[in-house]
């Protein structure tokens, strides 16, 4: 097991989500099978993680996408990444394929693989149960898979802390799973020495009193993330029934004071002031009593109201099961919205289903659902754990019009009606997801003015408008790369809280790299290094022959909503067209393709990355 210096990539590319793009880029060679032995899945912790830096705690897994062969990625809290930096490591590289289960040990700068047959089968917390038990030290953390990862089910998950957080989307449990990786178990006992301790505190203390202030913030510490959900619904961004409407008549039910009655403690990632997640637990006497979860956020409640389940034990149950089996909840949803539309039209049936008839609004079909696509059972079980993209192409019959899918992988936001957050979603280089570039400005209640101080347009809060958003995503984007590259986690930065772009922003990021690597960072110096990061993801996609199409949306987004709050409004394939192309030239992209250029590529240091496109063709 060969290590080298993590400096060696720093200046570049930063670390975490950086590092681990320039890796998957630089070691793995066009046309790979991304669940073969050729694929390398690498962990990354950033380099304030480990640190007293605000909310520095996120880890970022990476490896060529099985849905799309392009950019993979995916993030999540906990406390894993720090336990790595404390054992010593930034980065952790997989590569190959074992013969039989086994799992990682680490321990304090010495790493080994052991064997993990035992452990196959077993769900996430059971895992982490024996891991602990194996090494004698209950104190460890771990990655690891569930069922659904062994099965090579598509949106198979890596769960770390307890089988508690969730690195969900883009397949990373699959490409796990096929390596016959059962866990990554990290022990370590060493503190991240910070180059300039003094300027690194006062820093560090400013930042504690301004996330302090936040309202957004003291919010989410109260009532969790599910205080989300209700703003979310109101402004028109939960999709049900499979994009045939975009608002939930019940979503109330689902909101946070319904989800705060079952909290029983506030729980925190490491250096987090902000506590919005909860150990909840379900009272004797109703549905599933007795059942214990950790992670109760806007994740259980938004999925199942695509649904309309507003069953909230339901919702417990069914996010617990995800956890434990090691399923993105959100590719599950997205899978079932597609089976139960598919079934109403007569295109699956009683057959395809095992004899389940398939329904909005049944919440012991749903959680039976969960249970057979996660250990591939039965024929639809098999079916969804395909992916809705393979799915499709399998039943064929016309459900093709039926799948939402952007990067053959399952679209999980509602894009028609806030063309800034949809926008964002749709043009995501690992996939239509909402934490690259999608921002919450026609969401979060600011006024124009407001917005003209903080995206530099009043145009910001209007969800109509569309040719002031793709600068505004572009910097979102920019932001959230840097946010990933530095640990520091979403809900602390534009995405969470607009305010925070102003205090806890780009500047900021500087002076903590600044403070603890003792290299000089400016703000160019960190534009200028999102930037690179992006055109690598880009780069990645452009490598696997994904092109202008992948950055449209489904068809169904450009006909009206059929009813609800806001019937009548959809995408605009006109003005849609400006927008992707505005968006590309603000890139540098070639604006009628999409693909970098060579001047691009070589203004940020990427020289090598052109050549290679110029290589297979597909450079602009």
């Amino acid at each position: 097991m060969a290590t080298e210096s993590t400096l060696t990539y720093t200046k570049r590319f930063l670390g975490a989500n950086g590092i681990n793009a320039w890796i998957a880029y630089l070691e793995t060679k066009h046309g790979i099978d991304p669940l073969g032995p050729e694929n390398k899945l690498v962990f990354g912790a950033a380099p304030l993680v480990g640190t007293l830096a605000p909310a520095a705690c996120r880890l970022t897994v990476t490896a060529i996408n099985p849905f799309s062969s392009g950019h993979g990625d995916s993030n999540s809290g906990g406390h894993f990444a720090s336990e790595l930096k404390f054992a010593g490591y930034d980065h952790i590289i997989i590569e190959g394929r074992s013969n039989e289960p086994v799992y990682v040990w680490i321990d304090d700068g010495k790493a080994e693989l052991r064997k993990a047959d035992r452990l196959w089968g077993a769900t996430t917390q059971a895992t982490d149960d024996m891991v602990k038990e194996d090494v004698g030290d209950p104190d460890i953390d771990t990655a690891c898979i569930g069922p659904a990862g062994e099965r090579l089910v598509m949106f198979g998950s890596i769960m770390c802390t307890h089988g508690t957080r969730a690195s969900g989307r883009c397949g990373m449990g699959a490409v796990m799973g096929s390596k016959k990786l059962k866990a990554v178990a990290v022990r370590g006992g060493s503190a991240v020495e910070v180059a300039k301790p003094e300027k690194f505190m006062e820093l560090v203390d400013r930042l504690y009193e301004i996330l302090g202030q936040d309202d957004n913030l003291r919010a989410m510490g109260e009532k969790g993330v599910a205080v989300c959900n209700l703003l979310y619904n109101d402004s028109g961004n939960v999709p049900i029934k499979n994009w045939q409407g975009c608002y939930f008549d019940r979503m109330e039910r689902l909101g946070a004071e319904s989800y705060m009655r079952y909290y029983r403690r506030h729980i925190a990632c490491t250096s987090c002031p902000v506590h919005c997640d909860k150990y909840a637990k379900i009272p004797e006497g109703e549905p599933y009593a007795g059942r214990w979860h950790y992670a109760i956020e806007s994740t259980p409640g938004y999925n199942f109201a695509k649904l309309c389940i507003d069953d909230i034990n339901a919702t417990i149950q069914g996010h617990w099961l995800a956890n434990a089996f090691g399923i993105d909840i959100h590719g599950w949803a997205n899978a079932v919205q597609w089976a139960i539309e598919c079934y109403e039209r007569g295109i699956l049936t009683r057959e395809d289903t095992d004899g389940l008839p398939l329904r909005w609004d049944d919440p012991p079909i749903a959680l039976e659902l969960l249970r057979k696509v996660a250990l591939r059972e039965g024929r639809l079980g098999n079916l969804l754990a395909e992916g809705v993209a393979e799915a499709s192409r399998k039943i064929g019959r016309g459900s093709e019009k039926y799948a939402m899918l952007i990067k053959h992988q399952e679209l999980d936001d509602e894009v028609r009606v806030n063309k800034a957050w949809g926008f964002g979603v749709i043009v995501s280089t690992r996939g239509p997801m909402h934490l690259q570039g999608a921002t919450e400005c026609e969401i979060s209640g600011l006024s124009p003015q407001d917005a003209e101080r903080i995206y530099g347009t009043a145009q910001a809060v209007n969800p109509e408008n569309y040719m002031d958003k793709p600068k505004i995503v572009v910097d979102v984007e920019r932001m959230r790369v840097l946010q990933d590259s530095l640990g520091i986690c979403a809900f602390v930065g534009p995405w969470g809280s607009p305010w925070l772009t102003l205090t806890y922003g780009i500047d900021q990021y500087a002076e903590l790299m600044d403070a603890v690597t003792g290299l000089e960072w400016t703000r160019r110096d960190m534009l200028q290094t999102a930037e690179r990061i992006i055109n690598v993801y880009k780069a990645l996609n452009v490598r696997a022959g994904i092109g202008k199409e992948s950055d449209y949306p489904p068809d169904r987004m450009f006909e009206p909503i059929p009813e609800g709050p806001h019937k009548g409004k959809c995408l605009n394939r006109e003005k849609y067209d400006k927008m992707l192309e505005e968006y590309y030239r603000l890139h540098k992209w070639n604006p009628k393709t999409g693909v970098p250029t060579r001047k691009t590529l070589e203004d940020l240091n990427l020289g090598e990355v052109a050549d290679d496109l110029d290589r297979i063709g597909r450079l602009a």
